[in-house]
């Protein structure tokens, strides 16, 4: 990504905050997911096509955000978030999705996210601390 590779459909390169590999702990198959829910995302479902949240994974998603609206201390209960983004603008849901739609089984997945910029590890955000709560991370997140 940082080299420019990846493009945009209008030929612009394109660039993101994170990148999170998700390793299906069966078949050790490596999905990517990106960040960002706006504009162009490459791991992003296409909605227009018919393509989906996984429903387990959906479900997921929605018990964060309803712990997080249900939460009087959270500064973004009203976005239904820990954060100022979305639940499902995270590189994590996406790089999950695209091992659910190929089969992976939940419950043995491995995720790993880096920043894209330094290519450090960057630790679940506090939606997807909840969200993928149980999934296999470094750093035993």
């Amino acid at each position: 990504m940082n080299s420019g590779n990846i493009k945009k459909p209008n030929g612009d390169a394109y660039s993101s905050t994170k990148i999170s590999a998700s390793v299906d702990m069966n078949t050790v198959d490596i999905y990517l997911g990106y960040s960002g829910k706006k504009g162009y995302n490459p791991s992003k479902p296409d909605y227009m096509s018919g393509e989906i949240i996984e429903p387990s994974l959906q479900a997921r998603i929605n018990n964060t955000k309803n712990i997080a609206a249900s939460d009087l201390n959270n500064p973004y209960r009203e976005k239904s978030s820990y954060e100022p983004w979305a639940v499902d603008n995270c590189a994590e849901v996406y790089a999950t999705n695209k091992a659910l739609q190929n089969s992976a089984d939940i419950d043995n997945i491995f995720l790993n996210t880096k920043t894209v910029k330094t290519g450090e590890y960057a630790p679940p955000c506090d939606n997807c601390k909840i969200t993928f709560n149980g999934f296999l991370m470094p750093n035993g997140e």
